[in-house]
């Protein structure tokens, strides 16, 4: 079956179309009397139309796959820009005078250090988008660009948990010890998966570091 889906919509048509024509002439010329022959012959017409609509349906789901791929690209562009704009924009509004006092006595604040981080995790998204593998470009890449972009996928996943994961799982310690969490931030924090999850985890983090006091 899985050879099938190398054939173009339509292509399986063709040669019914002329089988058919082939068969009805020899039906006229007596060649193909015989019941059982032409049972054989109305099998093979079925086979080959049942081809067809396998092919057709095959196209139509990478079809939408693919249109929900770039839509789901997009969503997530977008989103994550302005994440990191505003995770930014959180860093760059955090107090001179707390921050030097931080560094004089040691580790910064638990806010600061949660605003930091928020923001150095939506930085590393956006440089890993950079270099993603495009998305499915055509019928006969649609595996292996899909399988591509999930080896990439799994690298920053990889990555993520070297550079970050403790320090989210530590920061959300610290915070649910303040009695400071959302629903989001307590499912994806230890695990989130994918880099979708990150971007929630970021995301969600930096809100949650808005609610401390400086």
């Amino acid at each position: 079956m899985h050879l099938l889906y190398h054939f173009s919509p339509g292509v399986l048509t063709v040669v019914l179309a002329v089988l058919a024509a082939v068969t009805s002439l020899q039906i006229v010329n007596e060649k193909l009397r015989d019941w059982r022959v032409q049972a054989l012959a109305i099998l093979v017409f079925c086979l080959i139309a049942a081809g067809e609509i396998a092919i057709i349906q095959n196209a139509d789901s990478i079809n939408e796959s693919h249109f929900q791929t770039l839509v789901s690209r997009f969503d997530n562009t977008d989103r994550l820009v302005s994440a990191n704009t505003l995770a930014q924009q959180r860093v760059a509004s955090l107090p001179v005078a707390t921050t030097a006092k931080s560094h004089a006595v040691g580790l910064p604040g638990l806010k600061e250090r949660a605003i930091r981080l928020s923001a150095d995790i939506l930085a590393f998204l956006t440089q890993r988008q950079v270099d993603e593998p495009p998305i499915p470009r055509n019928r006969a890449t649609y595996d292996s660009d899909m399988q591509a972009f999930d080896r990439y996928s799994e690298h920053t996943m990889s990555i993520y948990s070297q550079m970050f994961a403790r320090q989210v799982i530590s920061i959300h310690a610290e915070l649910a010890r303040k009695g400071i969490s959302d629903e989001q931030f307590d499912t994806f924090y230890e695990r989130p998966t994918n880099p979708t999850g990150v971007r929630i985890v970021a995301e969600h983090l930096g809100a949650l570091a808005e609610r401390l006091p400086d």
